[in-house]
């Protein structure tokens, strides 16, 4: 319909989040959301996926420190 949802949060609170980021869309509705961010001094990469105008899932880590 063209109009904006309410923001959401899909980083967990504490989560030293980095500005780079990268969000996939497709034609079948789904996003993927990847973002990097520090753990015990190392960088880990996370991702979650969403529908358009659905909810997000759990983020995982999708790499290690």
């Amino acid at each position: 319909d063209g109009s904006w949802t309410t923001p959401v949060i899909v980083s967990e609170l504490g989560d030293n989040t980095l500005k780079d980021y990268q969000l996939i869309l497709n034609d079948t509705g789904y996003i993927e959301l990847l973002w990097s961010g520090v753990e015990s001094g190392s960088i880990v990469v996370h991702s979650t996926i969403g529908t358009f105008g659905g909810s997000w899932s759990t983020p995982v880590h999708i790499s290690t420190p």
